[in-house]
């Protein structure tokens, strides 16, 4: 497994992975309209994948050609 700093082309991969992994935690669950929540959501992550990898604080790992994880490390302050 590589760990890499990710780049825009990343961008949808890794905000596919963030979305699939927290679209049924309870903290997002603040709709009943669930297509128009799903939308918010995965655009609001999107944005933010999108700050994280400008700022070079996302990170992919890369195991063959597929990610199959993603981080953020922000500094302590």
């Amino acid at each position: 497994m590589i760990i890499r700093t990710a780049t825009l082309e990343d961008l949808d991969h890794v905000t596919k992975l963030t979305y699939d992994a927290f679209h049924h935690y309870p903290l997002f669950n603040v709709s009943t309209d669930k297509p128009q929540l799903q939308q918010a959501l995965h655009f609001l992550l999107y944005l933010n994948t999108l700050a994280n990898i400008r700022c070079e604080d996302c990170f992919v790992c890369v195991e063959g050609s597929e990610i199959v994880a993603s981080f953020i490390l922000k500094a302590p302050q």
